[in-house]
């Protein structure tokens, strides 16, 4: 994945917090997806419309984890929310 590409939140989605668990449902009601924890922290900075590489550097940041390792889970994270619609990824 480019590590400059610009990651943004698609429209149609209305967001619930249900405590300790995030919950997204598409305005047609077709499709829904949650997220827990680290899935919440990196929801929050897709919002910001940040960068690939901007976004691997907060997790970085936030979590005791290695970069490979991160980078891999961040990249299956996004290749997953982009197969169903809900991240676009811009390369520059």
């Amino acid at each position: 994945m480019n590590k400059d590409a610009i990651i943004k939140a698609n429209p149609g989605f209305s967001e619930r917090n249900l405590g300790d668990e995030v919950v997204l449902l598409h305005e047609s009601g077709e499709l829904m997806h949650s997220f827990k924890e680290s899935g919440i922290f990196l929801w929050e900075n897709i919002k910001k419309e940040l960068s690939f590489n901007e976004i691997l550097a907060t997790l970085l940041k936030e979590y005791e984890v290695d970069e490979d390792t991160a980078l891999q889970d961040l990249t299956d994270f996004l290749k997953e929310l982009e197969k169903q619609k809900i991240i676009t990824i811009y390369n520059n």
